[in-house]
């Protein structure tokens, strides 16, 4: 009789090796095989990191961002731990949205005591991202005053319609429905909601949650941002995804 233990060994290594090889499919199905065995053990954080690098590369993001925030669940090591800070930060510098990717850029550098390595992974990028905000950028999305809002569905909302819009993606987010009547949140207003502001003032403490709200807001915008340069693509970030196999 195999145990689960062995199992867990052996859907890991499966996974790695087929991703290795570059087969895609064949390791997402062994890392979710191992996934599905909830040991909550190292190799369970690693199966969970891996499967969220691939998600990141598919640009999948709300599945990366799930995976790598349930191995910080797992993970007790300090620089595993750091590691996922900064794939999350891949995410929402894919996204676009610089103030998250910056707040967990700084989870990550509390957590890292190489020097060199904080200075060629985070601060670099800090330095990157503080510019843009002192350039003017919003750190979520950008607000083109060129763009008239009234041209936009998302943005043309009532406060009702806000309402509407939120109880339509999914039960969960009629929690929030109160809070954005309250404050007035009409669809001009929604779309220039930045990630600290939905936290700050509205409530909105689920990170996918923000992420999902923060997504539909950035289409809605999505030709006032064409050709802005700040480099919404997963870029260098993804490039550090470090497959575990031990």
């Amino acid at each position: 009789m195999v145990s689960d233990e062995q199992k867990s060994l052996v859907f890991h290594r499966l996974g790695f090796s087929y991703s290795q090889t570059g087969d895609a499919v064949s390791g997402l199905e062994w890392y979710s095989k191992q996934i599905e065995l909830n040991r909550r053990d190292r190799f369970h954080a690693h199966c969970l990191f891996n499967r969220g690098g691939k998600y990141l590369n598919e640009m999948k993001y709300a599945a990366a961002l799930a995976d790598y925030n349930q191995a910080q669940m797992i993970y007790t090591d300090p620089k595993d731990l750091a590691d996922c800070f900064w794939q999350c930060a891949a995410v929402c510098r894919a996204l676009g949205f610089h103030e998250m990717e910056r707040a967990e850029l700084q989870k990550g550098v509390r957590l890292i005591t190489d020097p060199k390595e904080i200075q060629d992974y985070y601060f670099d990028r800090l330095k990157e991202l503080n510019d843009l905000r002192q350039s003017g950028s919003s750190g979520g999305v950008a607000v083109d005053s060129k763009r008239k809002s009234e041209s936009l569905p998302l943005c043309n909302l009532s406060v009702a319609g806000v309402s509407d819009y939120l109880r339509s993606i999914a039960p969960a987010y009629a929690a929030y429905i109160q809070s954005f009547a309250d404050n007035g949140i009409n669809g001009a207003a929604l779309c220039k909601l930045t990630d600290s502001e939905l936290v700050d003032l509205l409530g909105v403490s689920n990170k996918l949650h923000r992420i999902r709200l923060l997504s539909d807001i950035k289409s809605a915008r999505s030709a006032s941002r064409s050709g802005t340069g700040t480099g919404t693509g997963a870029g260098m970030c993804s490039l550090r995804i470090e497959w575990r196999m031990f």
